[in-house]
């Protein structure tokens, strides 16, 4: 009797037991690392499923036609032909010119071409020059002898600075909060995984900050490329023949004589036979 007012109790609550088993399941699956896992993401400003990398280069196009200060590096080539006997005197005009701009050469290349009196020299140089006195640099360097080559490019990197700088921000943000959750942190779990998502947000910062630098360093400098060389000699192409050429001249014709005269044997003949049947006919 009794054992059948319990199945009895058992059968008028069986909502209730079914409850319990339902909790039992859901926080049996559960641990204190996925319940902080699960607080920090909820997070709107903090996710953390981001995966970065330091070697991440984004790409930009380098236009933002919304920013009122433009940034713009140049790089040009030039190269100009000068009067012969006047290359060492050039060559320190164009020295004076970059330390009066303050301009740096980074590679200087000299030549010598040709032999004898109709030898001349070359030099190229590579220069970096503040991008606020490169035109006037390159007008200066313009004027050091006949131009006979130039061309100039402009890069707008505008977009790139920006972009860097506003990312360089949200992650320095990121750091701060993952900083703070840090401090409450309870668990060694929690800890640990605070930890590494800090290392990472402070190597994904440096590298912001090295992409920044080297883009403010564009800005500061451009480029120039500059060739001089001398004129060459008017006798330059002049010469003697060689007796090399003489002979390689006479062999060729006797070559081309012999191949005309097998080319008309043929032709010879036939107009024989042609000759001699036209006689035979006659008579």
């Amino acid at each position: 009797m009794a054992l059948k007012n319990q199945f009895q109790k058992l059968k008028e609550n069986w909502l209730l037991l079914a409850l319990v088993v339902v909790v039992l399941v859901v926080f049996s699956g559960l641990n204190p690392t996925q319940t902080f896992t699960n607080k920090i993401a909820m997070d709107e400003s903090v996710d953390l499923t981001a995966s970065r990398s330091s070697s991440f280069v984004p790409y930009y196009d380098n236009f933002a036609p919304e920013a009122a200060q433009r940034f713009i590096t140049k790089t040009s080539s030039l190269s100009t032909e000068i009067k012969r006997n006047t290359f060492q005197e050039t060559d320190s005009k164009v020295k004076d010119l970059t330390k009066g701009f303050n301009a740096i050469i980074i590679n200087e290349n000299q030549n010598k071409n040709g032999e004898g009196k109709t030898s001349y020299l070359s030099s190229s140089y590579t220069m970096k020059v503040e991008t606020s006195k490169y035109d006037s640099l390159v007008s200066q360097l313009k004027t050091i002898g006949e131009i006979t080559y130039f061309n100039e490019n402009s890069d707008d990197i505008t977009e790139q600075k920006l972009d860097l700088q506003t990312s360089l921000e949200a992650e320095r943000e990121r750091l701060a909060r993952y900083k703070q959750l840090l401090e409450t942190a309870q668990t060694t779990q929690e800890k640990i995984e605070l930890t590494d998502k800090i290392f990472e947000e402070e190597r994904t910062i440096k590298y912001y900050e090295e992409a920044l630098e080297n883009v403010n360093n564009q800005v500061s400098y451009s480029t120039v490329y500059l060739t001089i060389t001398e004129k060459r000699s008017d006798f330059a192409n002049a010469a003697f023949i060689k007796f090399s050429q003489i002979v390689t001249s006479f062999v060729d014709s006797i070559n081309s004589l012999i191949n005309l005269i097998f080319v008309l044997i043929p032709w010879a003949i036939a107009l024989l036979i042609i000759w001699l049947i036209y006689r035979k006919f006659k008579n």
